[in-house]
């Protein structure tokens, strides 16, 4: 016997999204079908009284300032999550459609989910992870990024372009940016960082680090062993 399926089974099944979406699920089009992948993945949240992210260091700052980077393999997912002071971050495919299917959620959150615009969180959160290309070149290095248009200035360009314009009632990333920000400020945090990054940045600067320690260290110890000889020398005659 042949297996019926429904009209929503069949574009779930052919748009890959099987277990992604919720049966209970509701979606009025395409691109409500899109925004609800990425939603799905929030589900642990719970849309509450939260604040707009007025700040928040961009990507190349906040890894000089000892914050790691994580790719999370999950191309729909919205989860960013901080933990242990890594920032992990779904992966996001960059490619020739990404800004018109962005556009398109954002102008249906703005008009239709005003009150759980999670989407245009999400493109807030990274409008300040990417200031410049420096910042795409990190998120591609870590695989969070994957650019597929071009030149990594085009995707730093594209972020804080789909930003303009964009009316929230807060962020649910409010509080993981709260914490980056307390991370990258720690003096403490920063100085290990800048230790590791310039005494242990490669295997050659690291092994060379190593070696002058252990040559000052056996200085030092010399010259203890010659005090004390000399001491010995001055209290025997």
């Amino acid at each position: 016997m042949f297996q019926r399926y429904t009209f929503r089974k069949v574009i779930i099944t052919y748009f890959g999204l099987v277990g992604k979406i919720d049966s209970n699920s509701k979606f009025s089009h395409f691109t409500d079908l899109n925004r609800c992948a990425g939603t799905e993945t929030l589900k642990e949240l719970t849309r509450g009284n939260y604040k707009h992210v007025r700040h928040m260091y961009n990507a190349d700052k906040l890894y000089s300032g000892g914050v790691k980077f994580e790719a999370v393999e999950n191309k729909l997912s919205l989860d960013v999550r901080f933990e242990n002071g890594c920032l992990k971050i779904p992966c996001l495919l960059i490619e020739d459609r990404t800004e018109m299917e962005l556009r398109n959620v954002i102008a249906l959150e703005q008009c239709h989910y005003p009150n759980e615009d999670y989407v245009c969180n999400y493109i807030n959160f990274l409008k300040h992870l990417i200031d410049t290309d420096k910042d795409v070149d990190l998120l591609v290095e870590k695989g969070i990024i994957k650019n597929w248009i071009g030149q990594h200035s085009l995707v730093a360009e594209m972020v804080n372009k789909l930003n303009v314009g964009i009316i929230t009632c807060g962020s649910c990333y409010y509080d993981i940016a709260a914490q980056v920000n307390t991370h990258y400020t720690n003096r403490y945090q920063r100085s290990k960082a800048i230790l590791k990054r310039v005494y242990f940045g490669n295997l050659w600067i690291g092994t060379a680090s190593v070696a002058a320690v252990l040559l000052l260290l056996m200085t030092l110890i010399q010259t203890v062993a010659s005090i004390i000889q000399v001491m010995q020398n001055t209290h025997n005659n």
